[in-house]
């Protein structure tokens, strides 16, 4: 690609496609961003993304582990069963002014909901259906590699054994709100990011783990709301570089309860705390 100069920062056009300008040679090019990966006009090889899927509009699901089947076409009536089924119909990237919205009805899964590698341009919300997060159960949160706005909401982790909730390496607007994790686990924590994840967590109860909210390995957690929880061995904790920012003084409670070690910050609302 000798001689060639692309723009950095592609435009949207009118059909949500992205649209690259540049230079190639002495000519003006302009090329969609799916041309630019098929290398097309270019004379290079394309880049090759496997299973690259794209959204075409907004979507909404439903999923029921009790009444629902996976054959279903996962509308309210006729929901699906399993969270591995609505996990599949959501494309790698959701454009810019989609919306997905997937919905848990009152039922309880012993499957995590795992989101890796995607980009979210537009919104992804998982949802409970009603405002209890205890009617919405499932076996664990983890979210990798992802980028953009997603949000969980009113939904309740169960997991033992390993982090309830974990998130790593995912950056944008991602939102945990209202959700809940009571299952006592003295050896793991209630919600956990870390390797640059950055995430708000607003209201919800996350109690009897070891940490009930941790911020390790320069990821960053930011509180708001009404964040409660208690029997915790540590209430917040940030770690190995990691931030945590209460920015009310409502957080999760521990025997010990605020800490930061190894270069990390925590922000009480009253003050800062600095790892040693």
């Amino acid at each position: 690609m000798s001689g060639t100069e692309l723009s950095q920062i592609p435009r949207q056009n009118a059909d949500a496609s992205f649209i690259v300008s540049g230079r190639f040679g002495k000519n003006r090019l302009e090329i969609t961003l799916d041309q630019l990966l098929k290398g097309a006009g270019l004379g290079i090889d394309p880049i090759e993304i496997p299973d690259l899927t794209w959204s075409t509009g907004n979507a909404t699901y439903y999923v029921d582990n009790t009444l629902g089947n996976d054959s279903n076409p996962g509308t309210d009536a006729l929901p699906f069963k399993t969270i591995a089924k609505v996990l599949s119909l959501i494309p790698t990237v959701i454009r810019w002014g989609h919306i997905y919205n997937i919905y848990f009805k009152t039922a309880t899964w012993n499957e995590a909901l795992a989101l890796n590698g995607k980009c979210v341009l537009g919104v992804l919300r998982f949802m409970g259906n009603d405002f209890t997060p205890g009617n919405h159960q499932i076996a664990g949160i983890d979210m990798q590699n992802v980028f953009g706005r997603v949000l969980f909401q009113y939904l309740k982790s169960t997991r033992t054994g390993l982090h309830a909730i974990l998130i790593n390496s995912s950056v944008g607007e991602i939102w945990v709100q209202f959700c809940e994790v009571t299952n006592a686990d003295a050896s793991y924590c209630a919600l956990r990011t870390a390797e640059g994840a950055d995430i708000m967590v607003y209201g919800g109860t996350y109690s009897n783990r070891l940490v009930g909210l941790l911020a390790d390995y320069y990821s960053r957690i930011v509180t708001y709301d009404v964040v409660s929880g208690s029997g915790n061995t540590y209430g917040v904790r940030a770690a190995h570089g990691g931030i945590l920012q209460c920015a009310l003084s409502s957080v999760p409670t521990g025997t010990t309860p605020y800490s930061a070690e190894d270069g990390a910050i925590l922000v009480k609302a009253s003050g800062v705390v600095l790892g040693s």
